[in-house]
């Protein structure tokens, strides 16, 4: 995998250190390298070429979207509420996205995993004390 330009100014390297931003980078590219992560990539791309998830997805966020104030007040009825399950269900149930949900909880338990390393080496819950992400 090629390694990512840096996009951190010289003012964030120079107040993290530049020990912190080189220790980042090696975690970044070992987690890049981890079979996890490289499925989820690989899962990632299918998903993106698979028109037939495409699809399915804009119709079922197409129904979502028509049912919401519906769905917001408990008002659909349950034959809406039926086929947006259905829906839902044919949309997970394709090799692609059951491929991608797969592979994005097993990046999620890494990352996870990753935390808790983190949050144990520097003392305190990094993730907790970090932008949203995957980690926490």
């Amino acid at each position: 995998m090629a390694k990512p330009a840096s996009t951190l100014s010289p003012d964030v390297i120079l107040v993290m250190g530049e020990q912190v931003v080189q220790a980042a980078r090696d975690f970044s590219e070992a987690l890049s390298e981890t079979t996890q992560y490289q499925a989820w990539e690989q899962a990632t791309w299918s998903l993106r070429q698979d028109q037939a998830a495409q699809s399915q997805a804009e119709k079922l966020q197409a129904r979502q979207r028509e049912l919401e104030p519906l769905l917001m007040l408990g008002a659909a009825s349950a034959e809406q509420r039926a086929e947006l399950e259905r829906l839902r269900s044919e949309y997970l149930g394709l090799p692609t996205i059951a491929t991608y949900v797969q592979a994005e909880a097993d990046l999620r338990t890494l990352c996870q995993a990753a935390n808790t390393v983190l949050s144990q080496a520097a003392g305190l819950d990094f993730a907790a004390n970090s932008a949203s992400g995957c980690c926490g």
